[in-house]
């Protein structure tokens, strides 16, 4: 009996499911941050993959489905083989977002 070590990348069974806009995103954010798209579609954990990865996540959210809504958490997680809660987290604004658009830190209270 033999073991076959080769199986198929799921990287590359996601890269042929998206829409072309999502596809169009992953293509141009891979390009700039110099990472291949399959390793953005993949399980790397290198921070220029994770960097990158990231910036497509945060660039499909702000797209819009033809109805005018943004795509899911639950949508992207498909796409791109992570749980649509890591999605969210990742997406989370942090303390500094907040202070840069709100001019406090979150859970500061504001005195009047």
């Amino acid at each position: 009996m033999t073991i076959s070590t080769s199986r198929r990348d799921p990287a590359v069974d996601r890269a042929a499911s998206l829409p072309a806009r999502v596809r169009e995103v992953v293509n141009r954010v891979s390009k700039d941050h110099g990472v291949s798209p399959l390793d953005v579609l993949g399980r790397s954990m290198a921070p220029s993959v994770r960097l990158a990865r990231k910036a497509c996540w945060r660039e499909v959210r702000a797209l819009r489905r033809p109805d005018g809504k943004q795509f899911s958490f639950e949508q992207l997680g498909r796409w791109f083989g992570r749980r649509h809660c890591v999605i969210m987290v990742a997406l989370r604004p942090t303390d500094l977002e907040l202070w840069q658009a709100f001019g406090r830190g979150a859970g500061t209270a504001s005195r009047s």
